[in-house]
């Protein structure tokens, strides 16, 4: 093809975007640079005015590797831990990595807002300018007196509320409860053998042949669509029977709506995201009586959005982020803790004990889940696994001076995001090898999991609410599968690596692309 000509036959591959991004940013800026390249240091470093240490130019690095390149700057400045800053597509963001500079940053909550950022996410899901004008307006007060709505006596505006209402429905108690109960039936009754997704095999299947199968697929989609029919009844399962495979492959694209890779490389995540948001606006446009069993949640956000003239449309946006947000991480945890669990068989004979013992006391679910939370070695294997492949990052704006907790100076209208996953690799907390694989730590030490560095679910304003309901269904998935099967892991195959290029900085990390387990799968004897 001649120069400048564009191949339409096929879709241009990302790594043509980062070439051209980063080809734009070294051309358009003389003080870049972050560069990979051998021999080249990777951090420009300056001394500001208010004595944080700046590296410029970071775009790109940030782009293709966010936690490679807080590590990089986290040894380069001698392991102090101490705030830095970088700019990045033209801002600056302070970027935070000690404990006391994370908590000190959650508790100042008068001088950062976190609005903005719920805006531009708000704007990625479809959410349009005028009803994002709604969300953040303070309420009339006619809108106060309307009966039918929660009561908000803080005069909260839509966002904040809503956020509050998911915390209602998601902290322990009967609406946790609830859903809970809804999910782990589900979970439940999707783990028999016959519904195991069964991989082609080159030999006959009988049923005393083991069923081989790939870990990811049978637990996301196992999770994925207990968590939709929790969420909203079995009304969206009904509509798009395949809504579990679409919110998958936008998931696994997610990272180009975070990082908003322009079209046309962004074509199929664009693609996805919308068949998704098509599907919630026939869902809100269904009768409420063939809604039957959504949660309280939804039924709440939806009647106070509708009383402030929010579309159709922009309910549905919102709807989609709640969605992903509900469902991207409670898969990928539970397929880490059962990988980890499989390819280490001192711990898998330990927990398979536990498991055992108290499925034999509580045929009950809902007691066989509590019980589960009980069990030492499982739950060691939770919080490490959790540590491990983690990597939480929480912006906010800086909306007044403020200080950190070493009294470095952060100015109005930069970010602060707070890197979590360096506080969970802190050797000087959770010891050596904070790299590997070792539940061991949290055995001998039971406070570890308490300790202000364990942060997987953030903190502050911010903490997960999620968090209660995640540790259910993975341990309860996780209990179930042990106690109704036999797993072993396929011949010949290498450990699943974690996506930390992908992925980081929005939760759990998903294994990379093409990475997987197989594993062969037996009706458990007695069972």
């Amino acid at each position: 093809m001649g120069r400048g000509s564009y191949d339409r036959s096929s879709p241009p591959s990302t790594t043509r975007y980062l070439a051209l991004l980063e080809a734009l940013e070294v051309y358009s800026s003389s003080g870049f640079e972050a560069r990979r390249a051998k021999g080249t240091s990777l951090l420009n470093t300056t001394s500001s005015a208010d004595n944080v240490r700046l590296c410029t130019g970071h775009t790109v690095s940030f782009f293709k590797d966010i936690e490679g390149t807080i590590d990089y700057a986290r040894k380069y400045f001698k392991n102090t831990r101490e705030p830095f800053s970088v700019t990045v597509a033209g801002k600056r963001i302070y970027v935070m990595i000690s404990v006391d500079d994370v908590h000190s940053a959650q508790k100042a909550t008068g001088y950062f807002s976190h609005d903005l950022s719920t805006i531009d996410f708000m704007s990625r899901f479809g959410v349009t300018e005028a009803s994002l004008k709604i969300l953040f307006e303070d309420p009339s007060p006619s809108l106060l007196k309307m009966k039918g709505l929660e009561p908000n006596p803080s005069r909260k505006h839509m966002t904040h509320l809503g956020a509050a209402f998911l915390v209602t429905q998601l902290i322990p108690g009967k609406k946790l409860e609830d859903v809970k109960d809804i999910a782990l039936s589900l979970i439940s009754k999707e783990l028999t053998w016959n519904n195991i997704p069964k991989m082609p095999t080159a030999y006959p299947m009988t049923e005393l042949t083991p069923k081989r199968t790939l870990l990811s697929k049978w637990i996301s989609h196992t999770l994925v669509e207990s968590n939709t029919t929790a969420l909203f009844g079995p009304a969206l399962l009904q509509i798009d029977p395949a809504i579990a495979t679409t919110f998958l492959q936008f998931d696994d694209k997610f990272w180009k709506l975070l990082y908003s890779v322009p079209s046309p490389w962004s074509n199929d995540m664009l693609a996805l995201k919308n068949r998704l948001h098509c599907v919630l606006v026939t869902y809100l446009e269904m009768p409420k009586e063939q809604r039957k069993g959504e949660a309280w949640f939804v039924t709440t956000y939806e009647l106070e959005m509708r009383a402030r003239g929010i579309a159709t449309h922009d309910i549905a946006g919102n709807l989609a982020m709640v969605y992903w947000v509900a469902n991207t991480n409670t898969w990928r945890l539970a397929f880490w803790i059962l990988t980890y669990i499989l390819h280490n068989s001192t711990i898998q004979t330990q927990v398979t004990q536990e498991i055992l013992s108290i499925i034999r006391k509580d045929s009950e679910l809902a007691s066989f889940s509590s019980a589960l939370s009980q069990c030492r070695h499982l739950s060691a294997t939770y919080h490490e696994v959790l540590r491990l492949v983690n990597s939480p990052i929480s912006l906010r704006h800086v909306t007044r001076p403020a200080r950190t907790a070493t009294q470095k100076l952060l100015r109005p209208g930069a970010q602060v995001m707070l890197a979590h996953r360096q506080l969970l690799r802190d050797e000087a907390v959770f010891g050596n090898n904070t790299d590997c694989f070792h539940p061991e730590r949290f055995l001998q030490n039971e406070e570890l999991a308490k300790n202000r560095s364990y942060t997987p679910f953030g903190g502050g304003t911010r903490l997960c609410p999620g968090r209660f309901l995640a540790k259910g269904e993975v341990l309860a998935f996780v209990g179930l599968v042990i106690s109704r099967f036999e797993l072993r892991v396929a011949a010949e195959q290498k450990f699943p690596r974690a996506d930390l290029k992908n992925g980081a900085g929005m939760g759990i990390l998903a294994p990379v692309k093409g990475d997987d387990v197989k594993v062969d799968v037996s009706p458990r004897v007695g069972n």
